[in-house]
């Protein structure tokens, strides 16, 4: 418990992984590295046990995925699962990275034409995220299988694995439920912006766009130089303009285009 305490006051790395100026000029991991101190403390700080140290290299491989070390971010987490194999958080946090890697949680598409809007999933997944998807399912078992949490952990992830699928075939209501599901549960944390993320365009396909609008608002205020959340509020204002009635349409494509703009000058 005392780790998971620890873990709650660890900087946030989030906003420098998807900081596209950081990105476009090469400088996110050595943006990333400036901030690691507190989590170099955090390894140093861990109690000895067995069941301590696999929690805390657990969390901090997901940390140093989130700083753009994603090869050693791995190793941690495989050395979690072999310090503890009763303990499911290196087995779930590495399926997890494996997710976000392969753009899993990006999968939807927009047409957006005069007057009509039509959302159009991604169907079959692409190679790679088959692939991510197969060992994310492999390391998921293993999870199951752990007595301390286990079970439930790995429940929590195949919720997000059909969610997901759900999504990427076109079920958006059933996609929208696991996405909510998943949000606010301790064990999707470090990857609550890519939920929203899926969940604010599953919301836009369903044209619910108030609560698409919190989503990504929430992301950006997490990832306040992605240019490619821009893109998705920039979608979003643009597809609910094209489907409201024409006294608003005005002022929502002028919204829109100030989205389109900062994310172009974010990414060009």
């Amino acid at each position: 418990h005392s780790v998971l305490e620890a873990w709650q006051e660890l900087p946030d790395l989030e906003a420098v992984r998807y900081d596209c100026a950081l990105t476009l000029a090469g400088t996110r991991a050595q943006a990333a590295d400036r901030l690691w101190e507190p989590v170099a403390r955090f390894i140093r700080e861990t109690p000895p046990d067995p069941t301590s140290q696999s929690a805390m290299w657990a969390m901090a491989g997901w940390a140093r995925f989130l700083a753009s070390h994603e090869e050693e971010g791995s190793s941690w987490m495989a050395r979690a699962r072999q310090l503890d194999p009763d303990l499911p958080y290196g087995a779930v946090m590495e399926a997890l990275a494996l997710l976000e890697e392969s753009g899993f949680f990006q999968p939807g598409a927009f047409r957006i034409g005069l007057g009509k809007f039509q959302a159009t999933p991604i169907s079959p997944a692409s190679p790679a995220q088959e692939a991510a998807r197969g060992r994310a399912e492999a390391l998921l078992a293993q999870a199951a299988g752990a007595p301390i949490w286990g079970r439930t952990m790995a429940e929590d992830l195949r919720i997000l694995l059909d969610a997901l699928r759900a999504f990427m075939t076109g079920d958006f209501a059933a996609a929208e439920r696991g996405l909510g599901n998943c949000v606010s549960r301790p064990a999707f944390g470090g990857i609550a912006g890519s939920l929203l993320t899926a969940r604010g365009q599953v919301r836009t396909f369903l044209k619910r766009w108030e609560e698409a609008t919190s989503d990504l608002a929430e992301v950006a205020r997490r990832r306040p130089r992605s240019g490619e959340v821009e893109s998705f509020r920039a979608m979003l204002r643009h597809a609910q303009a094209t489907e409201g009635p024409p006294a608003d349409r005005q002022n929502g494509l002028h919204v829109a285009l100030a989205h389109y703009d900062r994310s172009l000058e974010l990414h060009p």
